[in-house]
């Protein structure tokens, strides 16, 4: 393993272990997934704007939202691709111990940036103690789950073993998984309620559903089928935040959530539209390197679009160019400076145990 292993994915050097070689399609997966972040963040100022610009500005701002919403559902499920394989080795208690504290120690250094540059981290780094009750910066609650997810590795892990064993089980796991997670989202069951069924795993699902589907025969995955149920699925997404925040009269985010029908089948659809793409050897280089960096893309990428989106550049931008595109340019200047950020700092030596 290498420092660089610990995106906020979890991904680990998928060169590094038995059955798989480095993943090209997931160092793609990884770097899209990053910039959907980053879109979905630069989309926020518009979208709840809702009622007080005009519609299609608002509209705008919903489609590309929508139509990167799997971005955080893919980073949990290529974690689970690349750290649960066949033939991989027990997880020992001191490698869990190590993989949080490659995640740990840079959440530390950032949630202190972040707390220092709000003049919040106070005398003698006191302040810095509140990250264990919030995150210091509302992006960061993500580094948290993993840092969840790794702790319970050996047990994802065990149950991985099983599930990859008896496929049947599977099915019948995730069917459980969807709908104690996914359906009361919108249906609620009182029945599970009652059962005491109110979670069963969260994010660990999705972790593991990660390890089962990147097993499928490449071959054998229908890719437009997969990017057409993604289309589809993001469409609804699109469609019901639309009718929800013209019903409530303000922004609603209902159909956004990571866990609903619509976002969790979407994102399934996506991961495995991924799983079959090859790429050439340039493509795969680059996609490499971003994938490398993008640990510290998503750490300072918040602070990095406050700056790009009230810059004199994307005002003068703003009142020439439709609403979408000032979001993209945002979003897309945003990614660019985060990553020149994040070479500038791999280049300082052992700065990515700290940073990331």
């Amino acid at each position: 393993m290498t420092a660089v292993d610990t995106l906020t994915t979890g991904i680990g050097d998928p060169a590094g272990a038995p059955g798989r070689q480095r993943a090209a399609w997931a160092d793609l997966c990884r770097v899209v997934s990053i910039y959907g972040v980053i879109l979905i963040h630069s989309c926020g100022v518009a979208f709840y704007a809702f009622g007080k610009s005009p519609l299609s500005d608002w509209l705008s701002a919903n489609a590309l939202d929508s139509a990167v919403r799997v971005a955080v559902p893919l980073f949990v499920m290529i974690s689970g691709a690349m750290l649960l394989r066949p033939g991989m080795p027990v997880v020992s208690t001191g490698s869990i111990l190590r993989r949080v504290l490659k995640v740990f120690i840079p959440l530390v250094f950032w949630s202190a940036a972040y707390l220092y540059r709000n003049n919040a981290l106070g005398g003698y780094g006191a302040g810095l103690l509140s990250m264990f009750s919030e995150p210091a910066v509302y992006h960061l609650w993500f580094v948290y789950m993993i840092c969840g997810l790794y702790i319970l590795l050996p047990f994802l892990q065990a149950i991985y073993e099983v599930l990859r064993s008896r496929p049947a089980l599977g099915v019948y796991f995730f069917v459980v998984w969807f709908a104690v997670t996914c359906v009361p989202m919108y249906w609620p069951l009182p029945v599970l309620r009652i059962m005491q069924l109110t979670s069963f795993l969260g994010y660990g699902g999705l972790f593991i559903l990660g390890g089962l589907l990147a097993g499928i025969d490449r071959k054998s995955i229908p890719r437009w089928a997969c990017i057409t149920v993604y289309a589809v699925c993001s469409a609804i997404t699109f469609y019901l935040t639309w009718r929800l925040s013209e019903k409530a009269g303000v922004a609603v985010e209902h159909a956004y959530v990571y866990f609903t029908p619509n976002v969790i089948i979407a994102s399934i659809a996506a991961f495995l539209a991924f799983v079959t793409v090859d790429l050439s050897g340039r493509a795969a280089a680059i996609a490499k390197w971003l994938s490398d960096r993008a640990f510290i893309i998503f750490f300072v990428h918040v602070a990095v679009l406050e700056h790009v989106r009230f810059s004199g550049a994307i005002r003068v931008a703003s009142e020439h160019l439709h609403t979408g595109l000032v979001i993209l340019l945002i979003s897309l200047s945003t990614f660019f400076i985060s990553g020149l950020i994040a070479a500038a700092i791999r280049l300082i030596p052992g700065a990515s145990r700290v940073a990331g």
